[in-house]
């Protein structure tokens, strides 16, 4: 092996072991010259998904040599899979657009279709809108087409909305399908009156309820429910029927009651199917709890967590979160009662998870527990169990409960008695909470400290 670690490592980038290359990908992208960037470049095409991924990354901060490189296997038809990586990387790249719109224009629709699956940059700006525009004005491939479409609708910006109708309007059904589904990624919820009609088109239909599902559109909600209570939906419809409930006002999940009586039992079937996407099952979670469905505290708690956590639960009625509590002290992991405790507001009393299994939520409940709200004695009694995870939020606790006013003068006797006791994270935690108490008895205490064989004590 070379005594040259750039050469060591660009060696390893030709071993047959798509481990050792994947270290080296990993190492040439914290290099900047031109070996380990033209390496990089070459890596694009690897057999190893994680390897392309890694000389990606690599090459979205590299210099004008790996710029070169991702251009020309962009604009090489036959390079295959590195020139979908190259794309991605272009993509990814300040100032890499400008490479990607000059694609479009390339006569090969492998290359034009790579491009525009990469655009638009983030924050796109009117001209990027124009230059998609053009570009489909002269297209004539159907699938890049349609991922011009969607790139439109990734903009985000309203300019791209004409663009879409008039392919919504007089494009053949595969642009159509894109246009309709390209109205869900531009997030203009004044989409939805368009999209509707669409729905029992076949072919379409299918991609305008995919974008009624991201627009926060009220309007379809009754329309939606109308058409489940036909028997004429499926989860995709249950879905796009959540996040319209979930953007509407409070009198909207009545309406939707009202037009499809089995609603609740049609989403709680969903969300108990195997195989269902978490993203999916959060919106029908939320739904329930919006339709204020018999079970619905119950049910988050046990499907739960959902990509953002136990999210659902703040969608509930003040008055459901207890149904939640009681079915979160059964659970074993702690995060239902810690969310509770975090969105549950007044309507979550922290005493009630004092008696979680987990140590976790008893500290959360210890730490949100209002002086006077629990019994002296079972403060004690946690603080007793000497357990490292809940000593400290115990004696804030017991503390609190001695320093409020009419509070229970054992408290501060319970306290000093612990802090002078046997060494154990108990005693830490006492001695620390003393500082709510000053006083000599407690300077005592931190001097008799000083003499524990127990470091945590001592510190």
């Amino acid at each position: 092996m070379s005594d040259s670690p750039l050469v060591s490592v660009v060696q390893e980038a030709g071993s047959p072991r798509p481990e050792v290359r994947l270290h080296a990908a990993a190492v040439l992208a914290g290099l900047s010259s031109t070996e380990a960037e033209e390496t990089l470049a070459g890596l694009l095409g690897d057999a190893d998904h994680r390897v392309r991924a890694c000389a990606v990354e690599g090459l979205v901060d590299a210099g004008p040599v790996g710029a070169a490189g991702c251009a020309a296997l962009l604009l090489d038809p036959g390079s295959g899979a590195a020139g979908l990586a190259a794309a991605q990387a272009l993509g990814a790249r300040t100032g890499g657009a400008a490479t990607l719109f000059e694609a479009l224009s390339h006569a090969s629709p492998v290359v034009r279709l790579r491009a525009a699956c990469q655009l638009p940059p983030p924050s796109a700006r009117s001209a990027e809108v124009m230059a998609l525009e053009a570009a489909l004005r002269t297209e004539s491939d159907p699938d890049v087409t349609a991922e011009l479409l969607l790139a439109l609708g990734r903009t985000g910006r309203t300019e791209a909305a004409p663009v879409l109708l008039r392919a919504l309007r007089d494009g053949m059904p595969y642009a159509r399908a894109h246009a309709a589904w390209a109205f869900g990624l531009l997030g203009d919820p004044r989409a939805a009156s368009r999209l509707l009609p669409l729905l029992d088109e076949p072919g379409i239909g299918a991609c305008a309820l995919a974008a009624l599902a991201c627009l926060p559109a009220p309007e379809a909600a009754e329309e939606l429910a109308r058409r489940g209570a036909r028997g004429l939906g499926d989860v995709d419809l249950l879905v796009a029927l959540a996040r319209s409930v979930c953007s509407g006002s409070t009198a909207l999940p009545g309406r939707v009651r009202a037009l499809w009586p089995a609603v609740a039992d049609a989403a709680q079937s969903a969300l108990a199917a195997t195989g269902l996407p978490r993203p999916a099952a959060a919106d029908l979670a939320r739904l329930l709890a919006r339709l204020d469905s018999a079970g619905a505290a119950a049910l988050i708690v046990r499907e739960g967590p959902f990509p953002d956590g136990y999210g659902p639960l703040a969608d509930l009625p003040p008055e459901r979160l207890a149904e939640a509590a009681r079915t979160a002290l059964m659970a074993d992991d702690a995060e239902p009662a810690l969310a509770l405790l975090v969105r549950g507001g007044k309507a979550v009393e922290p005493a009630r998870l004092l008696a979680h299994a987990h140590s976790r939520a008893k500290t959360g409940a210890l730490n949100r527990l209002a002086p006077g709200a629990t019994p002296l004695p079972d403060l004690l009694e946690i603080l007793a169990d000497d357990d490292p995870d809940t000593a400290l939020a115990a004696a804030w606790a017991v503390a609190r409960e001695a320093h409020r006013e009419g509070g229970p003068r054992a408290a501060g006797t319970a306290l000093h008695d612990r802090a002078n006791g046997h060494d154990g994270p108990g005693r830490a935690a006492a001695i620390t909470a003393l500082r709510e108490l000053p006083g000599p008895a407690v300077d005592a205490a931190v001097r008799a400290a000083f003499a524990s064989r127990d470091a945590a004590v001592r510190v």
